[in-house]
């Protein structure tokens, strides 16, 4: 019987070892093999607008390929590694509304500094620089979600931007980006740059008026004080201010005061920044009493 045993003992061991490292290769499959796939399954759609103020010109698409549900970070974190440029928003979707916020960190708010731009995207001036970026991510965001008719930009605590060279971009028609208006475009901005009356009769009233604000609850009225400078006084529900303040003598679509500025995007639309009464204007009186 004892030359029976050792022979039965080892053929059990060899067994058990056998079992033991099969079960191990089970659990050392190689990396993207099965559910531990992590290579990309999808790809998004990326737009670089170079328009630069003109309606559907110069764009360039280029495919981004990326794993899980796409979102406004996926697209933004696609265009950042494409262009070299910091797209660092936050943003979601609610219908055919997109609402993105601007971080402080991001180039449209911080400006270039140092940062080394790729040859491909490469920006000789900030205003071209401004518009692609707004341009391209708000092009972006409605191809690869068709739903969407209306983007929102906002700063990174919901404020309005103010872009690093505001009073380039105020020649432009867009001296700071508005919460309250969906962002049109360059060409539309463009456009609608100036302030000027529709018909050069010699008078310009783009200092007089009196404005209502979008939501109804402030009144703003400007009277004009030879093109240099103005008187205003607001009037709302909750506080009221007046003032007086100076015409820029470079851009006279803006002006400032100790506590706003004033920017006209048109002779109709005006924009303030400052204070409880920051928002959009709509002129509705022609001449103030």
């Amino acid at each position: 019987m004892k030359s029976f045993v050792k022979p039965t003992i080892t053929l059990l061991s060899v067994l058990v070892l056998s079992l033991s490292l099969a079960a191990c290769g089970d659990n050392t499959k190689p990396a993207g093999s099965g559910s531990a796939n992590t290579e990309p399954t999808a790809t998004a759609t990326l737009i670089a607008d170079f328009g630069d103020g003109l309606e559907g010109a110069n764009r360039t698409e280029h495919a981004w390929k990326y794993e899980g549900t796409l979102d406004i970070a996926v697209l933004s974190g696609g265009l950042s590694a494409t262009t070299g440029l910091d797209f660092f928003v936050t943003g979601e979707i609610a219908g055919s509304k997109a609402t993105i916020a601007w971080s402080n960190q991001s180039t449209l708010v911080a400006g270039l500094d140092d940062r080394k731009q790729k040859d491909e995207f490469f920006f000789y001036d900030s205003v071209s620089l401004n518009w692609f970026m707004m341009d391209s991510l708000a092009a972006t965001v409605k191809k690869n979600f068709p739903e969407v008719t209306e983007v929102y930009y906002s700063g990174e605590n919901g404020e309005p931007v103010v872009f690093p060279n505001p009073e380039d971009m105020a020649s432009q028609g867009l001296p700071v980006l508005p919460t309250d208006q969906p962002y049109e475009g360059s060409a539309f901005f463009k456009a609608h740059a100036g302030g000027k009356d529709d018909v050069d009769d010699g008078t310009d009233t783009l200092w007089k008026g009196t404005f209502t604000s979008d939501d109804g609850k402030n009144t703003l009225s400007l009277k004009d004080y030879n093109k240099q400078s103005f008187r205003f006084a607001f009037v709302s529900s909750d506080n009221n201010s007046e003032g007086a303040a100076r015409v820029n003598t470079d851009n006279v679509e803006l002006a400032e005061s100790k506590d706003f500025t004033f920017w006209f995007m048109d002779r109709n639309k005006l924009l303030v920044s400052g204070g409880a009464f920051e928002g959009s204007y709509i002129r509705n009186v022609e001449d103030p009493t």
